[in-house]
Parts: C-alpha cells; structure tokens; sequence
C-alpha cells in the first residue's frame, strides 16, 4: 500500500466515526421510544419492531389470527392496519386479510364544573358523594383530544399485553393513552388514562376513532331492526340496541361499544336511550350525552390526581354486520340476566306509578311530554314484559315514593284502598314464571330515605292523630297499624316480619344515613333493618370496579359488628321497551328452589334468604354460583364472559378492614372455574368476596361470619372515606 492510500484509509476511518457514533445514538433514540423491558416474549400475544412499525400477532376465537400493525412515528393515523387470517387459508396462515386501515383514537372530554354538596352531622369536611347536580346547565367546554407520541412501553402479564402511548391530552386532563389486547379475544380495549388538577371538575367523554367508514351498521332502538346505511357527513348520535355501532368493510366488521355498565352514567328517573354512539363517514364510536334525564345530570366526578380511566371497546370480526352483533352480545347474555340453576332473579326499588293507573286515577302519556319533562308513566303490563325480558323472575316495587306521594300522608280509607289495590296489582301481574312483590319507599320516622319488604299484605299509615290507636282491626283490611314515631314503625315490622333497608346510602336523600342512626334500635337488630341498597352511583371512573360507596358502607356496617347486607337495586321510575335499561341495572341471585306462590298470601321465602344473606349481587356478567369461605381458605365457582380483571378477599381484623387481591390476568374469555384461594383468615371477623373483569362488571357476596361481633355497634364511627 502506498504512503497515499494509507492516509486515505486513515482519513476515511476517522471521518467515518462521528457519522457510526450518530448512527448508535439514532437507533438509541428509537430504542427508547418503545421500551420492551416489560415484555414477556413467550407472551401468547406476539409482537415485532422495526423502525416506526410495531406488529401485534395473536390468536382470538376460533382460531382465528389477528394481526395489529402500529405507525409509532407520531405522523400517521395510530392503527396504520388490523388483518386477519384464517387456520384453514389456502396461502397458510400467514396471508393475511385486510380488515381496515388507517384509524387515529380520540377520546375528546367535555369540563364542566361539579356544584357543591352540603355539609353533614359526621363530618365537617365536605360530602364526598354527589349526585343531584346540573354541571349540563352550568358553562362547559368540550377538548379534542390530542397524541404527542414520545414514548411507547410494552408490558405483558398473564395472556395480555398492554401498549402505553405517552403522552396524551384533552383539555385539563393529560396522562397516557393504552392499548389492551386479550389472547383468544377479538377485543381491543382502549382506554385514555387521564388526570387533572383542576379542582371541582365533573366532565363527559367519547372514545372516537377518526376513520374512514364506508357503511355503518347497527340496531334500531325503536323498531329493533338491523340498518346498513352509508354513513352521513356529519357525526350524529344514534339510539342503538346493545350500545353498539358497527363499520362493516368488505372483509369483515368492527364494532364499537362501551363498558357495559361503566359508561353511561347512573340515571335517577328515566332510562330512555340517550343515544350513547356515534358515527358519520370520518369517525365512529361511543359517547356519554350530555342533558341527562331532564331533571339532572350528574356526569363523572374527577377528584384532583386521580386517574380517570375511558374506555371504548373494539371487537375485528371476519364476518358481516349481524354476525358480528351477536358476538357482541354475548358479552351481556343478550342484555338479560342469565338464568343459574339453584337461584332466582331479583331486583328492587321501582317507582312505575301502576297502582294509579289501575285505579283509574291516572291518564297515560305514552311517552308524551308534560311540562316539557317526559312521564314516567308506563302500563302495569308493559312493565312487566320488559323486566320479563331481561330475565328478572322476581321484582320488588317501590309503588309509591315518598311521603306526600299518592295520598302518602292520608291516614285514612284512602290510604288502606290504595294499598290494597297495590296488593291486587303485584297479584294480577305474577305468574308461574315472574312475581311482582308489593312495597314502597316508606321515608317515614326512620330519617332520610328507606324501603321495606313484608312477607304478606300490610296495611298501615304514616301518622295519626292523638286519639288514634296503633294498631287496630278495621274491616275489610284486617290488622293495621298508625304509625306516630319510629318506635313504632321498628314494632311493625317485628311483628309482621318485615325487613327496612337504607335506600341510595350516603347520597341523594339518604346523605347522611345509615350513619346518622346507626346506633339506633332498629337499625342495630339485624332480623328486621336488613342494610343497604347498591347502586354504581356515583359515577367514578377512577375505579376498577362499580359502586365502591356502598361496598365501603357494607364494611363499616360489619366493623360496626352488625351483620347487614347490600341488595343490588334499579331505583327507576319509568322503563319500556325502548328503554337503555340493562346498563343501569344489576341483579340479586338469590338461592331459591322455586318463585313464591301469589296466590298464597305469603312471600316468606324471599325476605327469609335475604335476611340469611343467601345471594350474590352482580352486574350480570361476572356470576358466582357457589362459594364457601374458611379460616383457611376461600373457595368459588366463578362464570364470566368478559376476561377477569381481578377478585378481592376483604375481611375485617380487629379495628382494621384488609384486603388481599388476586390477579386475573391467566383468564381468556367465557369461561367458568372453581378457584380456590388459600389464605389466612384466622384472626378475621368476617370476610366477603369480590370478583370483577376488565370493563368494571363484576359480582359480590354477602359477608360470612367467621366470629360473632362483640358489643355490635360500639364503635359506630365516621364513614369510609
């Protein structure tokens, strides 16, 4: 070699290190953008990157690959393309379909402002629980949300892997936006993981997705048809069956639908189908509406700091719109509540004002409008076809609501006439295959808000006059009872078998109780004051699982040393056919051979297992068949449809409430199994148990009493905050 190729080889070296150094340092910097320290590689749900791609490949039902290709350079829509194929392709299972393209995730959040909830005899902090609000009516913005993609970390655990995409944003909400795949699932959860500082916010959110969709499908609400329709210009809300909306390709189908129950806000009055999709030709998915019932809108609490979690499902399908549909639904049983072998179906605290149409003191708005406010009047009739249709077998009304409702505050003829005639109706409507139990939200001399259940007819009135005797013989009624005081309600239901429970606690009417009369006599004998509703109100998206005010509540009343229940309630005064009702109910399971017999006079049966705490709650998806729990262990026979989240062990120790958590991220979909959980319950009071899936629904037990309580009632404290 010459003296003058050595020095251009030397030249070329060193020129070329500055450009090798700049060249590690571009490929650390991609590097970091996607951390894959999290990832199991052996995860059933596989994945591949190279340059700005990230390539998801797994295998859902029947068999059936899906393939998931991302655009992580923060230029191009998120889901550059979603494919599939088939075990029995002619190329193999490696050529794969194209389902769609080019689809960006939105999730726009509208801010308003939550009012102020008033104070309480326990507390002089403010009252953590609101629900009667108007933030509809107060000044609100709605943000479009927005994906500044910096980084993205891959983790995976069990069968699942979740995508974080950093960071993302809408209005004073900022945090990550998350993928979640499932293995032998053709989910695809999404969900905006958001926080704000800014104090005092109630908002709404849609979980969108920008894209072009050639033919909208979905459920008609009114005439329970299937449309196919070539998507308008402009996005418009649509009131849809199952809450699903669905873009149908040439290849195959995807349908956008919420969180069953975790989505649409809690109602008060009426649940009418609010429309809670959307869809136009550039963009479809799911949405919370605005204006709520007419009367108030609650919307989503967002304390300071903590994360909000909003979420939309996907589900790729191969096939066309209405097979797709019926995949869908059996996420929710078809939106019924699954019959269990071994087990009835129940459900209380509706106000359908029957009774008065009956008596034919009441003209019915079919859906009319009065004073601009929608009636919540229905037909006795149509009534129990809806809940018929959801598979309730038995229904406990709330016929009248309140005091002053309906002659509530007569202590007359007219009062006993009302009652019987409620008595008559629950009577004419049950059959060998539903029963309808008479009863009212009494509100009467307890404080705030109440219900009863009586195993039989019983006649009384609310007050009475000084010269009116207690109890009385008065044709053709028999036996009733003028009540002057809550001594003698706590009477009334000892001697006819009755059980009051709390309706709505710590919130709405009920604000300050069961806590403000919990060392009361009547609330402290278990045989007669049963406990508490559970209603997932308010809404907390904050939450892996629904209704933790009044699972909180259960805890108390079993620190407390009383041993009280929580009965899944509907607290709604109007429904029909065209009504979005499953997602604002849950069911009781109650263990029943048989429905009581009507014509009998006597629906013991039901108030006794409620009062033994034989039943489970559930929001219809997760069900709990058996369960048995010991010193040593906790053993349950669990069904579910969508993949389990988690299931939680809570007891009481000593002056404590723990709880120990056990991962669920083994479980596929559909399944059922007989989980057995050991675990050191040996210094515990009592135990109960919780078991929840990905999208918040869940199922719960009564407590078991491990130890009798000493001195119940002692240590009646402030509220779980």
């Amino acid at each position: 070699m010459t003296q003058n190729n050595f020095l251009a080889v030397i030249f070329l070296v060193c020129c070329s290190l500055p450009l090798c150094a700049k060249q590690i340092a571009n490929q650390q910097v991609v590097a970091q953008q996607v951390d894959l320290s999290q990832y199991n590689p052996l995860s059933p749900v596989k994945i591949t990157h190279a340059g700005d791609a990230l390539t998801l490949d797994w295998q859902a039902a029947d068999k059936i690959t899906y393939q998931l290709v991302l655009d992580i350079s923060g230029k191009n829509p998120l889901m550059k393309s979603i494919s599939y194929a088939h075990p029995y392709a002619e190329n193999g299972a490696s050529s794969f379909t194209i389902l769609a393209q080019n689809i960006q995730p939105d999730f726009p959040v509208t801010i308003g402002s939550r009012g102020k909830s008033r104070g309480n005899s326990l507390s002089k902090k403010e009252w953590p629980y609101i629900f009667f609000d108007t933030p509809n009516e107060r000044p609100s913005k709605t943000f479009t949300s927005r994906l500044d993609l910096k980084s993205v970390k891959v983790s995976s655990e069990g069968g699942r892997v979740k995508l974080v995409f950093s960071t993302f944003s809408s209005g004073s909400f900022s945090g990550d936006l998350v993928l979640n795949i499932y293995a032998g699932s053709p989910l695809l959860y999404w969900e905006a993981l958001m926080s704000t500082e800014q104090s005092s916010v109630a908002y709404i959110y849609e979980g969108l997705f920008q894209t072009q969709v050639p033919m909208i499908v979905y459920k008609d609400n009114k005439t329970k048809q299937i449309v196919r329709q070539v998507p308008s210009k402009k996005a418009i809300p649509l009131k849809v069956v199952h809450r699903t909306v669905m873009a149908e390709y040439d290849n195959g189908t995807i349908a956008f639908f919420p969180p069953p129950h975790a989505s649409s806000w809690p109602v008060n009055k009426y649940a009418h189908n609010r429309g809670y999709v959307k869809a136009g030709a550039g963009i479809i998915g799911i949405r919370q509406e605005k204006e709520g019932d007419h009367t108030h809108a609650p919307w989503v609490d967002a304390k300071v700091g903590t994360v909000q979690r909003m979420g939309a499902f996907l589900l790729l399908s191969p096939t066309k719109a209405e097979d797709t549909l019926e995949r869908v639904k059996r996420y929710t049983h078809g939106d019924q509540f699954k019959i269990i072998e071994g087990y009835k179906t129940y459900t209380e605290h509706y106000h359908p004002a029957m009774t008065r149409k009956e008596m034919g003191k009441m003209k019915v708005y079919k859906k009319g409008k009065k004073k601009g406010k929608i009636s919540p009047f229905t037909t006795a009739l149509e009534f129990k076809e809806v809940m018929k249709s959801l598979n309730v077998q038995i229904l406990h009304l709330a016929e009248f609501h309140c005091c002053g409702d309906y002659n509530g505050r007569d202590i007359g003829e007219k009062r006993f006439k009302q009652l019987k005639a409620m008595f008559d109706l629950a009577k004419k409507y049950s059959d060998d295959e539903f029963v309808m139990l008479p009863g009212e939200e009494a509100n009467a001399h307890f404080g705030g808000h109440w219900n009863y259940l009586f195993p039989k007819p019983v006649y009384f009135v609310k007050s009475r006059e000084e010269n009116e005797p207690f109890v009385e013989q008065l044709e053709p009624y028999g036996t009733v009872y003028r009540l002057g005081n809550s001594a003698e309600v706590y009477e009334m239901l000892k001697r006819e078998g009755g059980l009051a429970f709390t309706a709505h606690p710590r919130v709405k009417g009920s604000q300050l109780f069961p806590d403000d009369y919990a060392t009361e006599d009547f609330f402290k004998d278990d045989e007669v004051f049963l406990g508490a509703e559970w209603k997932a109100i308010p809404s907390d998206l904050s939450e892996p699982r629904l209704g933790r005010r009044a699972l909180k509540l259960l805890d108390d009343m079993s620190q407390w040393g009383y041993k009280k229940k929580l009965v899944g309630a509907g607290d709604i005064f109007y429904v029909d056919f065209e009504s979005e009702l499953y997602s604002q109910m849950n069911i009781n399971y109650l263990k029943l051979p048989k429905l009581p017999d009507m014509d009998s006079g006597d629906w013991s049966a039901v108030s006794d297992v409620l009062r033994r705490g034989d039943f489970f709650v559930s929001t219809g998806e997760v069900l709990l068949h058996d369960h048995k729990i010991t010193k040593s262990q906790v053993t349950v026979d669990v069904e579910w449809t969508f993949p389990l989240g988690f299931a939680e062990i809570i007891w009481g120790e000593g002056d404590q409430i723990k709880t120990h958590t056990i991962n669920m991220s083994q479980s596929r979909e559909f399944g059922r199994e007989n989980m057995n959980f050991p675990i050191d319950l040996s210094r515990a009071t009592w135990v109960r148990l919780e078991v929840w899936d990905i999208a918040r629904n869940g199922a719960f037990t009564q407590p078991t009493w491990l130890k009798e309580p000493v001195n119940p009632g002692a240590t009646v404290k402030k509220f779980t905050p």
